[in-house]
């Protein structure tokens, strides 16, 4: 008889251990998983002095020219940061034939030129100042998970009229709230919501 106890009391107890480790093993209401969510949109990062460090070190290739930098033959722009004053960080600018550098503001890209080989007549000669709006990067971000790191991403410069050739991004992660950064520079909000069927 008391044997038969114990071994309906060993039942019972093995049956709610079972059960237990079942709804947990099947996603039951005990589960603590937490949504997926992915971007709905894509992201256009204004150029500024907060995001410009996105820039920095990647070669921008132009294949036509930048009509309001006064060159239509292949251009490279090249972005660094200015060791004396953060907020003007500097730009470099070679064609097959000449060179320019200098300075870079905000409010669009202001571009200050305090170098140059190109003809005092040119937009980038030396003194020169050169205004160019929209200065963006469209980052393609639909889709993309929340808290997921995003290596290899690609995206474009469109400044002015031009769209630079593809180059590559540093990682890119989207938060809980939708905020974005790209490497540890914020760059702005994008909407998401929960993945379907998820």
């Amino acid at each position: 008889m008391t044997n038969t106890l114990s071994s309906n009391r060993l039942f019972a107890a093995l049956l709610v251990a079972g059960t237990a480790f079942g709804l947990a093993a099947c996603g039951g209401k005990s589960s603590t998983k937490v949504e997926d969510k992915v971007a709905t949109e894509d992201i256009e990062v204004q150029v500024t002095e907060s995001t410009v460090p996105v820039l920095y070190q990647a070669p921008l290739e132009f294949e036509s020219g930048v009509t309001e930098l006064g060159t239509s033959t292949p251009t490279t722009l090249t972005f660094t940061a200015n060791d004396t004053n953060a907020a003007t960080p500097l730009f470099s600018v070679a064609t097959d034939t000449d060179t320019a550098s200098g300075v870079t503001t905000f409010g669009s890209c202001i571009f200050t030129v305090t170098a140059s080989t190109f003809a005092a007549e040119h937009a980038l000669a030396v003194g020169k100042q050169v205004t160019i709006s929209p200065c963006e990067v469209p980052v393609p971000l639909a889709g993309t998970t929340v808290g997921v790191d995003k290596s290899g991403a690609t995206a474009t410069l469109v400044l002015g009229t031009a769209t630079s050739k593809t180059f590559t991004l540093p990682v890119i992660k989207i938060k809980e709230d939708g905020s974005v950064t790209i490497g540890d520079i914020a760059v702005g909000t994008v909407t998401v919501s929960p993945v379907t069927g998820a």
